[in-house]
């Protein structure tokens, strides 16, 4: 009977100042600045527990729900919408995914040139995007290994850093499973461009034909940021008319579709959504995640990737979730964690097939789980 209830159970993630006292807590709830444990899993919360979340800069806490219960909650979207609007003008990057580190930092900067240009003068550097896109393909498709790299800090800054990052980790997810260089090449150049209606989907920064798609909506059936799909679409078709082909268009305006069909702008469902949006969301909603704002992010790598599998079917395209563990392991890189013999170590590789074994630094000495069977992973303890 207990088994048949958890399982109509589903976990959603809830702003702290939305909690409720009498709320049963969906996993262990870490401090963000020290990884100490503030919060057990399937613990209920109390009014004095939600209070001492928020003193620890707690902002986001998986609930555990009645599946009927579960109301339409976006926290890609309203964490897109925050990082919008504290992105400054010069934005500087993370250290890189899979390319190197040179080759990163010239894709920000040739990225940056391009959107500020857009920005200040209307003037959309078409080509350079097409020559972008086509390097970056060309540095995944060159490279025999996956590994991802979270062992530095995010400075500030979103849309230019959001969009490489999106591009380089969508293009290693499609590589992954065989996808063809011509939808890599498509795939990396709609991650590029795929939030840039986010800098007109605030009025301040608005132009007046971005203004005229809002008048084809009624009041309250879609915020402006809910519409910034379409606005992406809209304004690159008005500067750059034929850039985009039909579907790009198409994975542009659906990127923030659900597989359950829940999501917008048309509630598209399961493989009726763009093969490219579907590859492109995973990507899209782990970096969101990772991504710091005043020095700190709402989740490590780690709880991530669990948040990301927790919404597997839900959110996203559980064929692609399944490809997106696999080149990710169970423990991103930059995890710590405890062994089953007391010490303490580093995820510094996925390991090989094996995607719970990694390759661990432990006191300066490169350990591979993968040849010794009698150690284990007992204890995840955060993300520097």
């Amino acid at each position: 009977m207990g088994g048949e209830r958890d399982n109509d159970l589903k976990i959603i993630w809830k702003r702290t100042e939305d909690l409720k006292a009498g709320e049963i807590c969906g996993d262990d709830v870490f401090d963000p600045n020290s990884f100490v444990l503030l919060a057990h899993k399937s613990s209920i919360l109390d009014s004095k527990t939600i209070q001492y979340l928020q003193r620890r800069d707690v902002e986001w806490v998986p609930v555990r729900v009645a599946d009927g219960d579960v109301k339409d909650s976006n926290i890609i979207l309203e964490l897109e919408d925050e990082y919008s609007k504290e992105a400054k003008t010069i934005l500087a990057p993370e250290l890189p995914l899979i390319v190197s580190d040179e080759k990163y930092h010239e894709s920000i900067a040739r990225f940056e040139t391009v959107t500020k240009t857009f920005v200040k003068s209307n003037f959309f550097q078409k080509d350079e995007i097409v020559n972008l896109s086509n390097e970056l393909v060309n540095e995944v498709l060159k490279m025999n290994s996956s590994v991802f790299n979270f062992m530095t800090d995010i400075a500030p800054g979103f849309i230019i850093k959001h969009g490489i990052n999106t591009a380089i980790i969508a293009c290693v997810l499609a590589k992954s499973l065989n996808k063809s260089r011509h939808l890599l090449f498509k795939l990396t150049k709609v991650s590029l461009l795929h939030d840039i209606g986010l800098i007109y989907a605030q009025e301040k920064k608005s132009l007046d034909y971005v203004e005229d798609i809002f008048q084809q909506y009624k009041p309250g059936d879609l915020n402006r940021i809910k519409i910034h799909p379409v606005i992406g679409v809209k304004i690159i078709n008005k500067v750059a008319p034929g850039f985009l082909e039909k579907d790009e268009e198409d994975a542009l305006i659906e990127h923030h579709e659900r597989y359950d069909g829940k999501g917008f702008p048309m509630g598209a469902k399961g493989e009726k959504i763009n093969e490219i949006s579907r590859l492109m969301a995973i990507p899209d909603a782990y970096d969101t995640l990772i991504t710091k704002i005043k020095g700190k992010s709402i989740m490590d790598p780690y709880m991530a990737l669990k948040w990301i599998v927790s919404n597997s079917g839900i959110l996203f395209d559980p064929s692609f979730v399944k490809a997106f563990v696999q080149i990710t392991g169970i423990y991103p890189t930059g995890t710590h964690v405890k062994l089953s013999n007391g010490s303490m170590g580093t995820v510094i590789s996925k390991g090989g097939k094996a995607i719970g074994r990694p390759v661990l630094l432990v006191n300066d000495e490169e350990i591979s789980l993968m040849e010794k069977d009698d150690l284990f992973i007992t204890e995840v303890l955060g993300v520097d």
